[in-house]
């Protein structure tokens, strides 16, 4: 080697890079042949750039090796479902005010979609509300849908509609703390560019094909209209949703369940809003209704699967029900209008409610007892960081959440009443903690 030459090793080793194309301007008469006309298009011409212009070609790429996971908001009108610029409402603040109003009066109903772009499992839910709510379930729902796709390490998608960036950051928070996921990060859509999520744009387009074709269907059934503000529109929703990930075969050979369950659906497939029997529990409270000479079969109208058991979900007049075995009818007597109409629960009001989720994480040596009230709420019962350390941390609670991150409250920063009802009850518990609050 040349002495004061340095020789780096693996200087050939390089990643290639995309380059963008490099237009050539033609000889002068071809320019002022094309000028006559500007057809064909021509990307070293301005005027054709200018005027007919597409952007850049989204060609084919190997894929993310992490799992891109998408989520979007759509709506639900009397026409079929429509993603936001298709309503007639502008995207102003006089539209969102219209849009509200319409939502309150029950003629459009906002949805969530989220899709897995690696798997192509779909989901599908209507929401009560835009963004995130205050008991967090729709921010629960979206966590439930990408914990049962089991990935490890993930990236959340959507676009830039703070509503969903609100639902999506809050997501995120939940997924943070559970064991089962390593690694999550968040990834927006370019500003005003839809066709770049075009993964969960292509799941709307397919949740709008199948869902106006089996309400349709089940409308010729029963020989009954169903507005979008009935209670088994969101049953519908869910179901069709499913039918997506059961039914549709992708190249591997595979659908999208047994793409991330490792085997075929397993439930017997019946038609969606059938008057079904459905068997009573073998055990348990609700197993002899009439006594033990009474009916041990009952009867429900079928609106689905539970994905997360092998069970169907039947509606009755007292709400929802998750049953091991379900009977059909006879095809004259399958359809019954009068029993749907009765239905009343949504998914929505099926909700389970749960007490607040408490998590604890190992003290660290180096953060000190730390006052996390808010400032000029000196009135109000300081909340130490050892009283969190000893009673856990509040699932859902912004403050605990940014402790447990940090290591420090922010500034200015509370916990919300559901932590501080639940940490009060805790200290009050002990001794020292009743002293605290009588002094």
């Amino acid at each position: 080697m040349a002495e004061g030459v340095v020789e780096i090793e693996g200087e050939d080793d390089v990643e290639p890079l995309n380059k963008t194309a490099n237009p050539r301007l033609p000889s002068a008469a071809d320019v002022e042949e094309h000028n006559r006309t500007h057809i064909p298009y021509r990307s070293w011409c301005k005027w054709c750039v200018e005027g007919r212009g597409r952007g850049g070609q989204h060609s084919a790429s190997p894929g993310s090796s992490v799992p891109i996971v998408g989520a979007d908001y759509f709506f639900m009108t009397s026409g079929g479902v429509k993603k936001r610029e298709e309503l007639e409402y502008e995207l102003d603040a006089a539209g969102e005010e219209q849009l509200m109003a319409a939502r309150t009066q029950g003629s459009i109903v906002k949805c969530i979609v989220v899709r897995c772009l690696q798997s192509k499992n779909i989901f599908a839910h209507c929401v009560p509300c835009k963004g995130v709510d205050e008991e967090g379930y729709v921010a629960d729902l979206v966590v439930k849908d990408i914990l049962w796709l089991g990935h490890s390490e993930l990236i959340v998608k959507g676009d830039n509609e703070p509503a969903l960036q609100a639902l999506i950051q809050r997501s995120l928070e939940v997924l943070r703390i559970n064991p089962g996921v390593e690694k999550v990060s968040d990834e927006q859509s370019p500003a005003y560019d839809s066709q770049a999520n075009g993964g969960v744009e292509v799941g709307v387009m397919l949740i709008r094909g199948l869902f106006r074709t089996l309400r349709l269907g089940l409308e010729a059934s029963i020989g009954k209209r169903i507005p979008v503000d009935h209670a088994i529109i969101p049953w519908l929703l869910e179901h069709t949703a499913l039918l997506l990930s059961v039914r549709s075969r992708l190249p591997s050979g595979l659908t999208p369940w047994a793409t991330i369950r490792g085997r075929p659906f397993g439930q017997k497939l019946i038609g969606f809003g059938e008057a079904v029997l459905w068997k009573l529990p073998t055990k348990g409270p609700a197993s002899q209704p009439e006594g033990n000479m009474g009916a041990r079969w009952s009867e429900g109208v079928f609106v689905g699967y539970s994905r997360s058991s092998n069970t169907f979900i039947v509606m009755t007049e007292d709400g929802k029900k998750a049953v091991r075995s379900i009977n059909r009818y006879p095809e004259q007597t399958r359809w019954n209008a009068e029993a749907i109409s009765k239905i009343k629960a949504t998914p929505w009001s099926e909700r389970e409610t749960a007490d607040p989720q408490v998590r604890f994480q190992e003290p660290v040596a180096d953060r000190q007892g730390v006052e996390v009230a808010a400032q000029g709420a000196l009135k109000r019962f300081r909340i130490n960081a050892a009283d969190l350390q000893a009673h856990g941390y509040t699932d859902g609670c912004p403050q605990c959440s940014h402790i447990q991150r940090y290591g420090r409250g922010r500034a200015g920063g509370i916990h919300n009443d559901l932590c501080r009802e639940r940490l009060l009850k805790a200290i009050g518990d002990t001794v020292l903690g009743r002293q605290r609050l009588d002094d």
